[in-house]
């Protein structure tokens, strides 16, 4: 009988081993795919942050022509070419 308790004590000793390497090597696998998922989600961040960046730049070139067109003494501001110039430069993300 005693033997016999022995025998399954020790089979669940086996068995919780192998159940906490089993918990190790998930544990380890959500690691590498949390480290993943970090990267992935800075990459789409960071292109979010640059399209808004540039969205910003786009929206003061064409502000810019905007207002030179709309200037009263337009003979004082700078001619209308720099402001073109700028906003097609704007307009290819340069």
């Amino acid at each position: 009988m005693r033997e016999n308790y022995y025998l399954k004590l020790d089979a669940e000793i086996h068995r919780l081993q192998a159940e906490n390497q089993r918990l190790i090597e998930s544990e380890r696998e959500m690691s590498v795919h949390a480290v993943t998922l970090q990267a992935k989600y800075d990459d789409v961040c960071q292109k979010w942050h640059a399209a808004v960046d540039e969205k910003t730049e786009l929206q003061r070139a064409a502000q810019a022509v905007i207002d030179r067109w709309e200037t009263p003494l337009w003979k004082d501001a700078p001619a209308t070419a720099t402001f073109i110039y700028a906003l097609r430069d704007a307009v290819k993300g340069k």
